[in-house]
């Protein structure tokens, strides 16, 4: 032990009882002074100390006191100490230093002076020679202190260790941030390692790097280093330590403790840390460059987002000041009032929801009063007097708010945009929904009677703006959905039989007739009762059949449909019956709430289809469809419009058209896989209802005949695939009969599209016999596909090629591929010539050298898609086992340079694949490159679920979750890839919920993240979509909380009154009676379809 430490040395110079140390020390050279002093004296010299000491104490209790009172003290220790801080702290400060005299002064030169002329020796052996300084520093000290009788002090012991490092500490208070002040919780990442975006590892300067230090032989000697490694010169470390000549020089005779403030710049180290970390568009500019002016929202400056409410509004002001014909900044300003009236309102005092005062007057008031003042600068504003009826309905009469819009519909009839404000605003006024449902649907019939006044030309008071039958499209589906959610499927079916056929079934003789004459001759057939779209017997030609000319009396052959009404009364009657039974006598097996939910849904599944025969003996009249229901949407749209359309309300209704993503809720739920059944009820033989629909556009939408078949496969092949009712090889059967009967009509079996689309379906069956089959079966027939005069039908070919090579077997597809790509067929030689790599590459890039220049292209695709997926496919399965992956990196990187990414959705598909399953086989690659891909991938396809769906799967778990929730509910302008994304961000929180759910309890600590996201999804498409609330109702009921089921059900029905399956959801989960009559009543004064009437019950369950 050092002997400047050693207490031992210190008590061995005098008799601790007869020593007074009254001098503290400042310094190493302050040393204490002894001499002797009469009893009288010494007691009081003692009274005094003894005083000094508990007011010494005192001091130090009181300093510790206030040290621990601060929560967020942190201690801040210089990086060349080896303190603990596990010490009692003396205080520096509260130390007296002691006056030095004139001998002292001279012995300290004279020290200073010795030891610059020691030897290098003895810096060596410093350690030694600081004990033994200490110790005769020492003993002069005391002696010279013996012969002083003036300066007599107490026993003390020498400074700790703790104490001689007091100078080197300094302390540091972290004060809590502050929302207006950016920079005390934003943190400037300086280093912007682009290639390490998401930092997925450290930046390369926070590695270390290990260097070598020296070359020794372990368990050798100098000698044998000397003679293995010669030149190799051992050098000493010299460890530098607290009890070091350099640092004893550099510490002052007076140390002070340092404090941090508020503010105070220190090299410490200290990071401002931000509750969220920065992106990189965060700080650029619409060009995507950084832009300098946004630093300083980071240094310190305010910015208009981080601000208070009060100060935004006030900018805004300053701005509408300057440009006050900018009409989104006066749409923000009116925002801004909500938060700056929120702002002034005590919540302690003011108690009400967030919702109800902001219904207040004095607020409605001043809001009126901006978008006056600001309507009067910018008078042909839509978007301004939509906001204005917005916000005066809360405060007008209905008098004066059907006065005020009619104003805004006359002065803007002929605005889409006009339109569709109105009926979003209509739609969303909850309170009277009954009414806003007549008033809605009075609305729709306007707005297409006008704007279809504006086309045919009898409006002429207001030009015709673009996209205004693309608007009429929207506004037809917006009805039939209505429809759909209120339970009327019978009208939504027959409004699109209506309008498909008024566009696409109309005689060649009355094309050039005027409107009025066209609805006059339609009424005449829909009243007749003849088979229309997508019923049965219907021929093909139901609506040129009808000989306009003559009376309904000379009609050949008018078949109605009496007869298939009841065939379909009886099926109904007998389920009905069986469904009786099991309820059992009286409904003592089931309670009534149960029995009238089955029935509700059996006659909702039965008898969804409209009667055409006005003659039938029927009870329920909603079944009958008027022609005065369906005369508002007979609209003759242009060709092309009309065409997209038809494949809209097709999806509308559950029909898969090639190529096009689906994108209804119902299969988007669907994709997701993991959601619950959530849809809407199974009609009963609907598939074949839309089969038949598909085989009457095959006639007269002949331009779009191969696309129609494809359409038609797939859609029977989705309904036989979610059958859960089917096995696997059921499946394929059912699907097998469905291809044959579709190909056997009109030899569509010759049909090279409607072929290459069964072969992919095969393909996903797995039925890789059957895709051989047909590959080998088209290519036979054509011996060359590069050559010219198989041009048109080499998209088709390159098709069935794709999915023969991948039904083949993996070291048979790199052969195939040389072989299509040369000779351009797929079947083997007798004599086959195998080319080496370069050759097959240089071939493939010759054809997508070609075929880029050429871009040929239609709805099956693009023949530089397949060429690209091939080269890419050949690529990888001639390469090596361990040359694969990094094979098919590269070729894919080469292909990015030359082609867009979103010019490729079979590559990108295939891609995908293939790096998925070599990461599945090849645990130890990294899936870094997967991630990368993927997110191309999804802002390349933003509306492709099933890519969203892989993406979501890849990143739900660890620091790429903060990403991925960053990404998912970000707001962006397309209202339709929000909507996807709100999907996706409800599916990676129910994807935790699941998992967890499965790994530890029912209350899983995700499900209050679930339901947040659930409400704020549902909020972000504005309530249009009842699906969150459905899914978060069912979670509920799962979980058996029957008081929060309730909850959650009375704030959907605020949100969505006009969800019908909102309300059997809540029924399913087992309402007691007095609930069930109250819902019930509900249903019939909102005025949503209602089969089954409570009285019904005892009068069925008695027979």
């Amino acid at each position: 032990m050092f002997a400047a430490y050693n207490d031992e040395s210190l008590s061995k110079q005098g008799n601790m009882e007869n020593e007074d140390f009254s001098r503290k020390y400042s310094s190493f050279d302050a040393i204490p002074r002894y001499d002797s002093e009469n009893e009288e004296e010494k007691k009081k010299r003692r009274r005094e100390e003894r005083e000094k000491l508990k007011k010494k104490k005192e001091r130090q209790k009181e300093e510790e006191a206030r040290r621990l009172l601060s929560q967020h003290s942190i201690k801040m220790v210089t990086c060349d100490s080896d303190d603990d801080s596990d010490f009692d702290m003396v205080l520096v400060n509260s130390i007296e230093p002691t006056k030095m005299t004139d001998g002292d002064e001279e012995k300290k030169r004279k020290k200073k002076k010795k030891h610059k002329k020691k030897s290098k020796k003895r810096r060596r052996h410093h350690s030694s020679s600081s004990s033994s300084s200490w110790s005769s520093s020492a003993s002069t000290s005391s002696s010279s202190s013996s012969r002083s009788s003036s300066n007599k002090v107490k026993s003390h012991k020498r400074p700790s260790v703790a104490q001689l490092f007091a100078p080197a500490q300094k302390w540091s208070f972290l004060v809590e941030f502050n929302v207006t002040e950016p920079s005390s919780y934003f943190i400037i990442d300086r280093k912007a390692d682009r290639s390490n975006f998401d930092y997925d590892s450290l930046y390369k300067g926070d590695i270390a790097v290990y260097n070598s230090h020296g070359k020794h032989i372990l368990g050798g000697c100098d000698a044998l280093d000397r003679f293995f490694f010669p030149g190799n010169e051992v050098v000493k470390d010299i460890v530098i330590r607290y009890f070091h000549e350099k640092v004893r020089k550099s510490w002052s005779d007076n140390p002070e403790r340092l404090w941090r403030k508020k503010g105070l710049e220190t090299v410490s180290g200290f990071l401002q840390l931000s509750t969220f970390a920065l992106t990189e568009s965060d700080l650029q500019d619409d060009s995507g460059k950084i832009n300098p002016d946004k630093f300083k929202a980071v240094e310190g400056a305010a910015s208009l987002i981080e601000d208070d409410p009060q100060t935004q509004s006030s900018l805004c002001n300053t701005q509408l000041g300057q440009d006050k014909y900018n009409v989104d900044l006066w749409m923000k300003f009116v925002s801004l009032q909500d938060d700056v009236y929120m702002a002034q309102r005590d919540p302690m005092i003011d108690r009400r929801s967030r919702k109800e005062r902001l219904t207040d007057h004095d607020l409605l008031d001043r809001k009126l009063s901006i978008l006056d003042k600001a309507i009067s600068i910018n008078f042909d504003s839509v978007k301004l007097k939509i906001e204005r009826l917005r916000v005066g309905r809360v405060l007008w009469d209905d008098e004066t708010f059907e006065r005020e819009l009619e104003f805004v519909e006359f002065n803007h009839v002929n605005d889409p945009l006009m339109w569709e404000g109105v009926l979003d605003l209509i739609e969303s006024d909850t309170r009277r929904f009954k009414l806003n449902l007549l008033v809605g649907l009075a609305k729709m019939r306007k707005c297409l009677e006008k704007l279809g006044q504006l086309i045919s030309g009898e409006l002429c008071t207001h030009p015709l703006l673009p996209k205004t039958e693309e608007f009429i499209v929207t506004v037809v589906r917006r009805r039939i959905r209505t429809f759909i959610n209120t339970g009327y499927i019978e009208k939504a079916i027959a409004t699109a039989q209506a309008i498909v056929e008024f566009n696409f079934c109309m005689p060649q003789s009355y094309k050039t007739a005027s409107i009025d004459i066209k609805r006059k001759m339609f009424e005449r057939f829909w009243d007749s009762g003849i088979a229309r779209l997508g019923d049965l017997n219907s021929s093909g030609k139901c609506f040129q059949s009808f000989r306009w000319e003559k009376s309904l009396p000379t009609l050949e052959d008018p078949l109605t449909d009496q007869e298939e009404f009841k065939s379909e009364l009886k099926e109904y009657e007998k389920a009905e019956e069986d469904l009786c039974k099991l309820a059992g006598p009286h409904g003592s097996s089931w309670p009534y709430q149960k029995i009238w939910y089955e029935l509700e849904k059996l006659r909702s599944e039965r008898l969804w289809r409209p009667v055409r025969d006005l003659t039938c003996e029927i009870d329920d009249m909603e079944r009958i469809v008027t022609f005065d229901d369906i005369r508002d949407v007979l609209i003759v749209f242009n060709r092309p419009v009309a065409t997209n359309m038809l494949f809209k309300i097709l999806e509308d209704f559950g029909a898969h058209i090639y190529g096009q993503e689906m994108l209804s809720s119902l299969s988007i739920v669907t994709k997701f896989v993991i959601f619950p059944w959530i849809t809407n009820n199974r009609l009963h033989n609907f598939e074949k209802f839309l089969d038949r629909f598909f085989e009457i556009l095959l006639v007269y939408v002949p331009e779009h005949r191969n696309l129609l078949l494809s359409s038609q496969l797939i859609t029977a092949f989705e309904y036989i695939k979610n059958n859960d009712e089917f096995s696997e090889k059921a499946k394929l059967k059912n699907f097998r009969s469905v291809a044959k009967t579709i190909a056997a009509k009109n030899n569509n079996v010759a049909n090279l599209s409607l072929m290459a689309t069964f072969a992919e379906k095969m393909l996903e069956l797995r039925d890789f016999a059957q895709v051989k089959t047909i590959a080998k079966k088209f290519y036979s027939e054509r011996p060359n596909i590069w050559l010219p005069e198989h041009e048109p039908y080499l998209i088709s070919m390159l098709r069935l090629a794709v999915s023969h090579v991948l039904a083949c077997d993996e070291t048979e597809r790199s052969d195939i591929l040389e072989n299509i790509v040369v000779h351009g067929k797929i079947d083997e030689q007798d004599e086959r010539q195998t080319n080496n790599y370069r050759f097959v590459e240089g071939k493939f890039n010759l054809r997508i050298i070609n075929y880029s220049k050429k871009r040929i292209s239609n709805w099956e695709g693009s023949v530089l898609d397949f060429v690209t997926t091939m080269a890419m496919l050949y690529a990888y399965y001639s390469a090596s086992e361990q040359q694969r992956f990094e094979s098919l990196i590269r070729i894919s990187r080469d292909v990015s340079k030359q082609i867009p990414y979103s010019e490729r959705p079979r590559f990108m598909k295939v891609y995908l694949d293939l790096i998925f399953n070599y990461i599945r086989d090849h645990p130890y690659v990294s899936q870094k490159t997967l991630r990368v891909e993927l997110k191309n991938a999804v802002f390349s396809f933003p509306l492709n679920i099933e890519v969203l769906k892989k993406y979501i799967d890849l990143n739900a778990f660890g620091l790429r979750l903060i990403h991925l929730r960053r990404f998912l509910e970000e707001k962006v302008s397309d209202p339709v890839i929000d909507y996807c994304r709100a999907f996706g961000a409800v599916y990676l929180e129910f994807l935790r919920y699941r998992i967890l759910l499965e790994q530890v309890e029912n209350n899983s600590p995700e499900l209050h993240k679930l339901r947040s996201v659930l409400v704020n999804s549902s909020a972000r498409i504005s309530h249009k979509d009842d699906s969150f609330w459905r899914i978060q109702l069912f979670i509920e009921m799962e979980r058996g909380d029957k008081k929060r089921a309730k909850q959650i059900f009375f704030l959907a029905y605020a949100s969505c009154p006009w969800s019908r399956s909102l309300i059997m959801d809540f029924v399913k989960c087992g309402v007691e009676s007095g609930e069930f009559e109250n819902t019930l009543d509900a249903m019939t004064e909102k005025g949503l379809r209602l089969r089954c009437q409570r009285d019904e019950l005892p009068i069925l369950l008695a027979n």
